[in-house]
């Protein structure tokens, strides 16, 4: 079992997001938001994937080597999608908390 991260109860770790009947039932504006936020990142991360390959392409056929660069755009992307997820998690917290007052 693990805890919801927007108001604590106990779920299953077996179901995704998007078919976690918790999610459904009692977060569906979250639901809505991180099936948003899953496709945005797919989409993204395929155009920083596609960019990153055609940046080494470009840099090995210039200077004969890959350099580190390509790897810190990946590393920076994972992050700020990171920083994203965190905040709207914490968002969608206090507003949790400001509705169930009595549940903390």
């Amino acid at each position: 079992m693990a805890n919801c991260n927007i108001c604590g109860e106990k779920i299953s770790r077996w179901h995704r997001a998007q078919t976690q009947p918790h999610f459904i039932n009692v977060h569906p504006d979250y639901l809505k938001w991180y099936v948003h936020y899953l496709n945005r990142i797919l989409i993204i991360g395929l155009i920083v994937v596609v960019a990153i390959l055609n940046l080494d392409i470009y840099l090995i056929s210039k200077y004969g080597y890959a350099t580190l660069y390509p790897l810190v755009l990946l590393l920076a992307y994972g992050v700020v999608i990171r920083i994203v997820l965190f905040k709207n998690l914490r968002r969608f917290r206090l507003a949790w908390d400001k509705t169930h007052p009595l549940q903390q």
